[in-house]
């Protein structure tokens, strides 16, 4: 009888444990339901942040094709370029600081040019000259005087990029007639051909390379108003010969 009484109770028990956990069972299904309607809540109305996202994508999303455009227009400006012919700009050239002389002119129309330099420097013509006038106060009131000296004028032609020709007039005391002491005269007149970048060929009137002022003599090149007696009376000033010359540069400052 107390078997019997055992058995009971525990069949009892076990009828109970299976009643709770069919009872759990049948809960949990609900629960996941409720779960899944509210995730497609959620879904349905995203979060202020989802929305701020989106709209920012948008925005980047508008730039990306405008900068698309933008892009193929340059394209299409560079494609129109490419098939039309450039046109190359047309600069003078400026005359080469080497071939201006102390006195302000061309160092090839008063004697100081010495052949070298590039040739591509100059322009086809130049056009030089200078003057120079004189007062003169002695002691001897009675000798006191204003003079124009002289005036120079030069004419430089090149007629290729290795070819020039070099002309200068010389006017000294303004007027020239058998009553004063003026004078007009060719103080050159010469064709000069490059042979390279440092030499040059020339024939015809030109300078002769003598003393210190033969060959630059303009009043800048001198101290005091007048030449000096060596430059003057010993050496002939602006003394000019006929014929053939050769000038170069020979390098470190010395010229042929």
């Amino acid at each position: 009888m107390n078997q019997l009484h055992r058995f009971t109770l525990l069949a009892g028990a076990c009828l109970s444990l299976c009643s709770a956990a069919g009872a759990q069972t049948a809960v949990k299904p609900s629960g996941r339901a409720a779960n899944k309607t509210q995730a497609a809540v959620a879904v349905a109305q995203p979060s202020a942040r989802e929305v701020e996202l989106m709209q920012r994508l948008d925005k980047l999303a508008a730039q990306v094709e405008q900068l698309k455009s933008q892009l193929a227009e340059v394209k299409q400006e560079q494609v129109r370029q490419a098939a039309t012919p450039a046109l190359a700009p047309v600069v003078a050239a400026p005359v080469a600081a080497s071939q201006v002389a102390a006195g302000g002119a061309p160092a090839a129309v008063n004697g100081a040019d010495n052949g070298a330099g590039a040739a591509a420097a100059e322009p086809a013509t130049v056009l030089s000259g200078y003057g120079e006038i004189n007062y003169n106060r002695y002691k001897d009131a009675s000798r006191n005087q204003a003079d124009v000296r002289r005036v120079v004028l030069g004419v430089q032609h090149r007629l290729d990029p290795k070819t020039k020709i070099v002309t200068e007039l010389e006017v000294e005391h303004s007027v020239s007639s058998a009553d004063d002491v003026g004078e007009v005269a060719i103080e050159q007149a010469y064709a000069e051909r490059q042979i390279n970048d440092r030499w040059a060929l020339r024939a015809g009137l030109f300078l002769m390379p003598a003393g210190l002022l033969n060959e630059n003599h303009e009043p800048t090149a001198y101290y005091g108003v007048e030449r000096n007696f060596v430059e003057t009376a010993i050496i002939p000033t602006t003394w000019r010969e006929g014929g053939v010359q050769f000038v170069g540069d020979l390098g470190e400052g010395l010229t042929l």
